[in-house]
């Protein structure tokens, strides 16, 4: 069945999940140009007192929240090792993978359709949000496989691709598992 989680480590998860997921909703309210933050974004704009706050936050002392995640993830996933990979790559399939490939079909719907009428189909293109090269800029243009590679893996709902990588690290599990455990003679029980 695996490892039961003591309640008071079970409770310390659930805190810090939180925290991690109320820090990650407030740096999505981040408004400085530009928007997308790379570690080494630098702003466009004058920075005020609460743009050096938000920036600051943003894109310097919460960049922890994303690994926390993952690290709670991994930890609860390295507690049920007794259990055979297939099986729980099978059980993350239907409660990660499925969840993604439905909301991505709806992320490529949710444009697609809006794309019919003529003011929402500019909207869109000049967004550049489904851009796939220089001259298309919507899903409309799309070859048949690049929506499908959209849905599988660069889905519209971009911020989906948490639950992607999240999966991928589930699948190479045991590789990163054996991976860790090599080193040096004597370094490891």
């Amino acid at each position: 069945m695996g490892t039961r989680l003591d309640p008071f480590l079970s409770q310390k998860f659930r805190f810090w999940s939180f925290v991690a997921v109320f820090l990650l909703v407030f740096v999505h309210g981040y408004n400085v140009d530009p928007r997308y933050l790379q570690p080494w974004t630098i702003p466009t704009e004058p920075l005020t007192p609460t743009g050096f706050v938000q920036y600051l936050l943003a894109n310097g002392l919460l960049r922890f929240r994303i690994p926390m995640l993952f690290i709670i993830s991994g930890y609860l996933f390295a507690l049920h090792d007794d259990q055979p990979h297939k099986q729980r790559v099978r059980k993350r399939a239907r409660t990660l993978l499925a969840p993604y490939l439905i909301w991505s079909a709806f992320g490529i719907l949710l444009t697609l359709v809006p794309e019919l009428n003529p003011d929402a189909r500019s909207v869109i293109a000049n967004s550049h949000v489904v851009q796939i090269d220089d001259t298309r800029m919507l899903i409309h243009d799309y070859r048949w496989y690049e929506v499908a590679i959209r849905w599988l893996f660069f889905s519209v709902s971009y911020q989906l691709w948490f639950i992607r990588v999240l999966f991928i690290y589930n699948l190479a599990y045991p590789l990163i598992a054996r991976a860790s455990c090599t080193g040096p003679p004597g370094t490891y029980s």
